[in-house]
């Protein structure tokens, strides 16, 4: 840093165009103080390196994650889709509304976030920076891909979201608009097949045995 401000000091009166002396040492003191603040600012102030941002909590029970029963009212939601798009109503069905309580549905079936993902997300600039080092001979700590499922659940559920919520707008836009035509007619299957791309995450015996016990309520 020194030499560095020495340096501009030769060349503003090498230059010819030297400031006076209290205000060469002015300009010396404050380039000093900006070297300094891009130092920290550059080397030792924490950063966001690769944050994972994982899902935000629903409140769901997780106490029976990828059983049969919490498996139950996903394909519920399904069938009840299917029987209002049936009954060619435009008015909205008797289900869940609001974001929150939809996500909770699919995240009582879904695999919980781990205790590893968490770390890595909470410890996201060290696990950077020393590129997942976890000791001597050990494999790095963000090796096997114990979330791929989890991640995919996730992504599945989101995307039902998306599709259900743009039914449910244009239900609430026929409701209003009856004799406006509407896009019901696309928008009905977008949800159902929205909802039938998470239960193919399903094994299949999980699912068969859930559609028959929803069939009966």
């Amino acid at each position: 840093t020194i030499l560095l401000l020495v340096l501009i000091d030769k060349i503003l009166a090498w230059s010819g165009h030297a400031p006076a002396l209290n205000t060469r040492r002015e300009f010396l003191i404050e380039t000093s103080s900006g070297l300094a603040s891009w130092i920290a600012g550059a080397f030792l102030a924490p950063r966001e390196a690769g944050a994972r941002n994982l899902p935000e909590s629903t409140g769901a029970d997780t106490s029976k994650v990828g059983s049969v029963e919490a498996l139950i009212p996903i394909v519920q939601l399904k069938l009840q889709l299917t029987k209002s798009q049936a009954d060619g109503r435009a008015q909205s069905p008797n289900l869940p509304r609001d974001e929150v309580a939809f996500k909770r549905i699919f995240d009582e079936y879904s695999d919980p976030v781990s205790y590893k993902q968490k770390f890595l997300d909470n410890n996201a600039f060290l696990v950077y920076y020393t590129k997942g080092f976890d000791g001597p001979n050990r494999p790095g700590i963000e090796e096997g891909d114990e979330s791929a499922l989890q991640t995919q659940q996730y992504g599945a559920r989101n995307e039902a979201w998306v599709a259900w919520e743009n039914l449910f707008l244009e239900l609430d836009f026929a409701k209003a608009n009856p004799n406006e035509e509407n896009d019901l007619a696309a928008l009905y299957p977008k949800a159902i097949a929205a909802i039938d791309s998470y239960l193919r995450l399903v094994p299949p015996d999980n699912l068969n045995k859930a559609s028959s016990i929803a069939l009966t309520r």
